[in-house]
C-alpha cells in the first residue's frame, strides 16, 4: 500500500502536482493517464525518493520495485538480464515469446525488449509495483497478454500495483481506479 498525504511536487519553479490524501490500496490496479510531460514519472520517482517533494509526503508499506519508462537492459544476451531464469521463461510463455532468451539484446525489437524489461521486473519479489507505461512498443495483442499476466503474477498475490499507461483498460483486472493527471491534480474518474 501506499499512502500519499498533501503532497506538492515543482520542477524549476513550475507546479507539476499539488494533491490531497491519496491512498493506492494493495490487490488492484491503479492506472494513472495524462497528458505527456504533466508529471506522471516526476510522481513516481518522486514516491521513491529519487526526486524531493516540495510538501507533503508519501509513505510506501514495505519494499518496492521501479520500472521506468526506457527499459534498460544491461546484458547482451536476453536470457542474462534475469536473475531467475525458470521463472522469466514461463512468463515468457505466457508472453508467447520464449524464443527471445536466446537473443541478442541488440536484435530485438522495441516491444520485445519491452517484454524482457516486464518480466525481468515481475521476476523480482516486492510489496509495490510502479510500472511506468510497461507495455509500450508492444502491438495490441502483447499487450492484453501483459495484463493477464500482471494480474497472475502481481494482483492475485495482494501486490499494489501502480501504472502509467496510455489506453484505457479494464480487462483482465477484477478491481482498480482509473486516475487521470491534470491540471496539476490527481483525480479518480473510474472505479470498478
Amino acid at each position: 500500500m501506499i499512502h500519499c498525504t498533501d503532497l506538492s511536487i515543482e520542477l524549476n519553479n513550475k507546479q507539476l502536482l499539488s494533491m490531497e490524501s491519496v491512498t493506492f490500496d494493495s490487490g488492484m490496479i491503479h492506472i494513472i493517464q495524462g497528458e505527456n510531460g504533466c508529471g506522471k514519472s516526476s510522481l513516481f520517482r518522486s514516491m521513491i525518493g529519487w526526486m524531493p517533494f516540495t510538501s507533503g509526503q508519501c509513505q510506501i508499506l514495505g519494499t518496492w520495485i521501479y520500472q521506468p519508462q526506457q527499459f534498460h537492459l544491461f546484458a547482451p544476451k536476453a536470457a542474462d538480464n534475469f536473475t531467475n531464469i525458470d521463472l522469466a521463461r514461463q512468463m515468457l510463455v505466457s508472453l508467447k515469446a520464449e524464443s527471445i532468451l536466446s537473443q541478442s539484446v541488440k536484435r530485438l525489437s522495441g516491444g520485445e525488449r519491452q517484454k524482457v524489461a516486464l518480466v525481468r521486473t515481475l521476476c523480482e519479489e516486492a510489496d509495490v509495483y510502479l510500472l511506468d507505461e510497461p507495455t509500450s512498443y508492444m502491438d495490441e495483442s502483447s499487450r492484453l497478454l501483459a495484463y493477464y499476466l500482471i494480474k497472475e503474477q502481481l494482483l492475485n498475490r495482494g501486490k499494489t500495483v501502480l501504472m502509467i499507461n496510455h489506453e484505457m483498460i479494464t480487462e483482465p483486472f477484477d478491481s482498480g481506479r482509473l486516475y487521470l493527471f491534470k491540471d496539476r491534480k490527481l483525480n479518480v474518474v473510474k472505479h470498478w
